[in-house]
C-alpha cells in the first residue's frame, strides 16, 4: 500500500519595522508593486468586472497537437484577442464562476511605484507581463478577496505565478489610494485656489 502525504501550509503575516527611510512609505510601495498585476489583482478585477478598467486584457489560447506536423508534441495557437468578461465569467446563482474550455493569456501593463524625493511615483514606463491559466474545461468559484475555490487545481504560468515570499499580501489588503486620481485632485484643488485667488486681486481694486 503505498501512502501520499499532503501538506498545506498556512502564512502568518507580520508587520516590518525598517530602520532606515520611511517605513510606512517604502511598506505602502512594496505593496503596491507587489500587488499590481498579481494574480490577487487579477481575480479581484474579475469578481468586481474591472479586468479591463484595471488595466488587464485576456487572450483565448488553444493548445494544438502537431505530432503529425511537428516534432514538438504541441504548440499554442492565438484565436482570440481581448475577449469580453462573459466568455469566462459568468454568475451562478450568488457565486461568480470563472470557467473556460482553453487557456486564457493573462496580460499586463505594469507600472512600478517608487520614492523619489520623499514623495511616491508611478513610473512613466510600463513592463507588459504576460500569463497563462490553463482553466482547460474546469471551473473555480472567485471570491472577493482575490481568492478562488480549489486553488490547487488551477495550474498558472508565468508573472501571475510569482510567489514568493515577499510578495504575498493579507487578503484584507486594498490599495489605499489611486495615484492618478490623486494628481488629478491636487490639479483641481491649485486650479480652484487660483479662481478664488483672482477674484480676490478683483474685489480689492474695486
Amino acid at each position: 500500500m503505498k501512502l501520499i502525504l499532503k501538506i498545506i501550509p498556512s502564512l502568518i503575516l507580520e508587520r516590518l519595522f525598517l530602520k532606515e527611510g520611511n517605513p510606512k512609505k517604502i511598506n505602502k510601495v512594496d505593496r503596491l508593486n507587489a500587488y499590481r498585476g498579481s494574480f490577487m489583482h487579477f481575480l479581484r478585477s474579475a469578481y468586481r468586472d474591472q479586468i479591463e478598467s484595471q488595466g488587464f486584457w485576456v487572450n483565448q489560447i488553444v493548445k494544438i497537437d502537431a505530432k503529425k506536423l511537428s516534432p514538438q508534441k504541441s504548440f499554442l495557437a492565438l484565436i482570440t484577442t481581448k475577449l469580453p468578461m462573459s466568455s469566462f465569467t459568468n454568475i451562478v446563482g450568488d457565486k461568480k464562476i470563472l470557467s473556460f474550455k482553453d487557456i486564457l493569456q493573462v496580460n499586463y501593463n505594469k507600472h512600478c511605484f517608487e520614492i523619489k524625493k520623499s514623495k511616491i511615483e508611478k513610473a512613466k514606463a510600463a513592463v507588459q507581463q504576460t500569463s497563462y491559466i490553463y482553466v482547460e474545461g474546469n471551473s473555480f468559484e472567485l471570491y472577493p478577496d482575490g481568492n478562488s475555490s480549489d486553488p490547487e487545481s488551477m495550474i498558472l504560468q508565468g508573472r501571475l505565478n510569482n510567489n514568493k515570499m515577499g510578495n504575498f499580501l493579507p487578503l484584507d489588503y486594498e490599495p489605499k489610494m489611486d495615484y492618478r486620481k490623486k494628481s488629478e485632485n491636487f490639479h483641481s484643488f491649485y486650479l480652484n485656489l487660483n479662481i478664488k485667488l483672482q477674484k480676490i486681486l478683483i474685489l480689492n481694486r474695486r
